[in-house]
Order: structure tokens, then C-alpha cells, then sequence
């Protein structure tokens, strides 16, 4: 693999399975027969000469006992966001509204109340928005009405194994409280789930860490005891600012360079956080 300079950090050696770096530790490499795999050390990527390695690391969390995770709702547990997305293009359209792509990003994560300032001041303080997002929501009711909601790869292979630790597993969703819970129970989640908080019990969205701290507290556990997975922008700014250990998992939104540098780990699928979690010791 050689020595290449990554920051501060160079590989300093390397197995089939095990490379270590100054300052991180090497659990396992994933999918390394793949040219397009990626190479995360810490928050930097790193390109070898003949390929593109992606290596999770252990980094904050060596010396940290992990007491619960916490997971985000759409777009991290379920591949709801692009449902969502559809929505919104299908609601605004008999309006007259233009809504693009990155607005519909800067939504994600926010309780209804925060996104209607946000959408007003886009369209205009008289802007329909609560018909508007009732539109939405009936799209998509229609839409779950005729399909499973649809779950991330490695979702209950993760759930099963935090179990398997004592883990306790809490859900943070902007998403309102009646229609999150209509997917928890939908698709067999709520019986791994120790406690949630939703969009309408908090008074502040991400990127505040509020809904974090809660969750963290209704498992009563410290926030730097707990880890936070996450795909959206402010999700994961509000998970570091709770002071937990972070995991981004991408969806629609790219990544830029203040998530990426806010992320513990950046993985591919909730699969990929498998191992890390096996290397844990049990609660």
C-alpha cells in the first residue's frame, strides 16, 4: 500500500485486513477487492496508487463505554426520503411553486413548525405551506398504502447486534409522532426500541442538539456515552454539538466538507457498523 501522507497521518503499515495510521487503529477493511471503494482516515480520504480502500477506524470511541444508539428516521433507518422528495414536487405543483432539490434538502430533519418559516420565506409569508405539506402527506400515505415502507440495508442485522450488547436503541425524527410510529410498528422496529422523541416534542430542530439530548435522557444515558447515526446536514452537525460519537451514513443530500469534518465514522450502510459494534463490549 506504501506511505502516503494523510494530514498529519501516515499508514505505517499494512495487512489483508489490519493497517494502522498515527492516532487511529484499523477494526476491519471493507469490500477492499472493490475499485470504488473509499479510504476514510479520520475525515480525510485517501487515495492508494492502485485503488480506493474504504477502512473504518476506531477514533474517539476507544476509550468510550457506548451505552446507546441513536438513529435518525428517514433517510438513515428507512429509504424514505426520496418518497418524501416526490411528495413534495407532487404538493406544490397545483400551487404554482417551484420548489427545487436543495430546498427540499435544507427541510430534512425539521419539525413542521421550523420548516414552515423556512418555506414562507422562500414563497412568501402567505405561502400555503400547511396545505401544501397535507398535500404531501396524503401522496404519501397513498404511496405506503400500497408498498412496504422501505428499510436500509443492514438495518435489523445492526439492531439485532446492539441488542446482542445491551445497547439501548432510541430513535431522534423530526417526523411528526403519528406518522413516525405508524413505520415503527409497520416494520417490526418498535420492539428494539427503548425510547423516541419526535418532531412535536421538541421546541428547537436540528442542527440544535435538543432532540439528541433527549433521546439520550430518555435511555438515561450520558450524550458522550451514546452514538448518533445520521444522512442529513444538519443531523449531523446537531449530533456532534450533543457531544456523541457520530455516524453518517449518506442519502439524497452530497456531503460537504463541514459534515464530513463533524463525522466520526462515514460508512455506506448501516451494515458496515455491524462490526464495529461486535468489537464492543456488552453493557
Amino acid at each position: 500500500m506504501g506511505r502516503h501522507p494523510v494530514s498529519d497521518k501516515r499508514i505505517i503499515s499494512y495487512t489483508g485486513i489490519c493497517a494502522k495510521s498515527y492516532g487511529y487503529t484499523a477494526l476491519q477493511i471493507f469490500s477492499a477487492d472493490m475499485i470504488c471503494a473509499h479510504a476514510f482516515f479520520g475525515s480525510t480520504a485517501l487515495r492508494t496508487d492502485t485503488a480506493w480502500f474504504k477502512i473504518i477506524f476506531v477514533n474517539r470511541m476507544e476509550n468510550t463505554m457506548i451505552k446507546a444508539a441513536i438513529f435518525d428516521m428517514d433517510g438513515t433507518i428507512y429509504d424514505t426520503e426520496r418518497i418524501s422528495m416526490e411528495g413534495w414536487y407532487y404538493a406544490c405543483k397545483p400551487y404554482g411553486i417551484e420548489i427545487t432539490f436543495e430546498q427540499i434538502c435544507a427541510m430534512h430533519g425539521h419539525n413542521a413548525h421550523d420548516n414552515g418559516v423556512r418555506f414562507c420565506s422562500w414563497f412568501g409569508e402567505d405561502a400555503p405551506y400547511w396545505d401544501i405539506r397535507n398535500l404531501r402527506y396524503e401522496y404519501m400515505n397513498h404511496y405506503f398504502s400500497e408498498h412496504p415502507v422501505p428499510i436500509k440495508p443492514g438495518l435489523f442485522e445492526l439492531l439485532d447486534e446492539l441488542k446482542k450488547k445491551n445497547i439501548k436503541i432510541a430513535i431522534a425524527t423530526g417526523t411528526s409522532r403519528d406518522v413516525a410510529s405508524g413505520y415503527w410498528e409497520s416494520t417490526g422496529v418498535l420492539p428494539y426500541l427503548s425510547a423516541s422523541v419526535c418532531g412535536d416534542d421538541i421546541s428547537k430542530s436540528k442542527p440544535d442538539p435538543e432532540i439528541f439530548l433527549k433521546a439520550a435522557a430518555a435511555v438515561g444515558a450520558p450524550p458522550e456515552e451514546c452514538m448518533i447515526f445520521e444522512d442529513s446536514h444538519d443531523g449531523i452537525l446537531g449530533a456532534r454539538a450533543s457531544g456523541s460519537t457520530v455516524f453518517l451514513i449518506p442519502d439524497q443530500e452530497p456531503v460537504t466538507d463541514d459534515v464530513r469534518e463533524a463525522a466520526d465514522y462515514i460508512l455506506t450502510s448501516l451494515l458496515d457498523a455491524v462490526p464495529i459494534v461486535r468489537a464492543f463490549p456488552a453493557v
